[in-house]
């Protein structure tokens, strides 16, 4: 059975770096499943110089959090 899973990353350099190597373990690790990256722009991504403005908790988490609910990403 062939299965893909969505991985949804920050698209920062260490997010991307991080998440293709998580996708390479899971590919490597289950026959069958590849894995897809979803480069995701969050609000903490857009207003990086000024946080302090847009602050709160989940500025970089919260895009995530809602696709993953949404069923967009796994």
């Amino acid at each position: 059975m062939n299965r893909t899973v969505r991985i949804g990353t920050r698209q920062s350099v260490l997010a991307m770096a991080q998440s293709r190597w998580a996708a390479g373990e899971i590919e490597r690790l289950n026959p069958g499943v590849k894995a897809e990256l979803i480069p995701i722009l969050s609000k903490g991504d857009r207003f990086l110089g000024k946080l302090d403005s847009v602050g709160g908790k989940g500025v970089f988490t919260s895009e995530l959090e809602e696709m993953l609910l949404g069923g967009e990403i796994d």
